[in-house]
């Protein structure tokens, strides 16, 4: 019985690369020159949506250009439709900020982080909040709490460099570690909002006795 062999994971290489840089400009330094323009402005883009890694999402917008020529993808206009992902790109981006933990969240189930009302006191809301992020941090592997922690370190170039020494670290590509930090995240997002939604369904059903 043969065994269907697993799909090889697209990887960036130099022949991708130039046939991305033909279709900007057959005139190899022009097309350089197209390229930086294209990627500063990309990240420019991103910078002024508020992303807090344009430079990585530029790269990223891209990548996934480069891919679609590369896979022979009939591209008329690479710098219009390079900019039709950049916008994908922003959206998920955009996504996945509103899904994403703080690092004081994610050490919740170590040093709970308590948001206290001008009384001192932490409001019942709170409360619910830091209980489920709790609840579903200690549900996480070890190894997804410590990824987790050790991806939301550091800040600006310090933080897209501490990326890049983890995917390194971890032997993996930065494209595979940053799906992987997102299905982890989606996880405990999603988790704390069933907890959530569980939590006001018991309140809503105790008003109601």
């Amino acid at each position: 019985m043969n065994k269907t062999s697993p799909t090889k994971e697209w990887e960036l290489t130099q022949e991708a690369l130039d046939k991305f840089l033909l279709r900007l400009d057959p005139n190899v330094e022009l097309a350089g020159e197209k390229y930086e323009q294209l990627h500063r402005a990309l990240i420019n883009f991103f910078s002024h949506k508020g992303c807090s890694s344009p430079e990585e999402l530029a790269d990223e917008a891209i990548n996934r250009a480069i891919r679609k020529i590369d896979e022979g993808e009939n591209i008329d206009n690479v710098v219009a439709y390079t900019w039709g992902v950049a916008r994908n790109v922003l959206k998920e981006a955009q996504r996945a900020q509103n899904q994403t933990v703080s690092i004081d969240d994610l050490s919740v189930a170590e040093t709970p982080i308590i948001n206290q009302t001008e009384s001192g006191q932490e409001s019942e809301k709170d409360e619910i909040r830091r209980k489920c992020m709790r609840r579903c941090w200690r549900k996480l592997p070890g190894k997804e709490q410590q990824l987790l922690r050790e991806w939301h370190c550091g800040a600006g170039r310090e933080r897209i460099e501490n990326h890049r020494r983890l995917a390194e670290r971890l032997r993996i590509k930065i494209e595979t570690l940053r799906r992987q930090i997102f299905e982890i995240t989606q996880k405990l997002w999603e988790c704390r909002t069933k907890c959530l939604m569980g939590e006001r369904l018991k309140k809503t059903r105790g008003q109601a006795k």
